[in-house]
């Protein structure tokens, strides 16, 4: 089982940098496109794992879809 601790802290940081990535715009105006635009930077240029890909949309999703109540988002990278 997962220590609930070590998963809070890996999504802050990863919504920490996605939050750093875009530190000139307000979040609630990030748009869909943005933000799978981050997701292939991470792919692409940064060569993240799948896990690490997993763990940063789940971070976004949580925080667009509980936080700020938008609706249901799926992310789909090529």
């Amino acid at each position: 089982m997962k220590n609930p601790e070590i998963t809070y802290k890996t999504y802050r940081l990863a919504f920490e940098e996605f939050v750093n990535y875009f530190s000139e715009q307000n979040l609630e105006n990030i748009t869909q496109e943005q933000i799978t635009d981050y997701l292939r930077y991470l792919v692409n240029d940064r060569k993240i794992s799948i896990s690490v890909q997993n763990t940063t949309i789940t971070a976004i999703k949580f925080y667009y879809e509980k936080v700020l109540g938008g609706k249901r988002t799926f992310y789909h990278l090529d």
